[in-house]
């Protein structure tokens, strides 16, 4: 009996560790995901902003051609 419950310990404990593995690896996968679409929105923030300034100096422009 005492054979048997060393088994069953043993082969929980690999099992625990293999589905610990598989919970790191994509716990990693899914980091590595939120760090591209992280990157991505970055990319995307920088290139509104400077639309938006390019659009402010060009109402600028507008504005001071209006007044002269």
């Amino acid at each position: 009996m005492s054979d048997s419950l060393d088994r069953n310990c043993r082969h929980t404990e690999a099992l625990d560790e293999f589905l610990g593995e598989k919970t790191m690896g994509e716990r990693d996968k899914r980091l590595e995901e939120l760090t591209r679409q992280t990157g991505t929105a970055a990319d995307k923030a920088t290139k509104a902003a400077t639309t938006a300034a390019q659009a402010a100096d060009k109402a600028d422009e507008a504005l001071n051609w209006v007044t002269q």
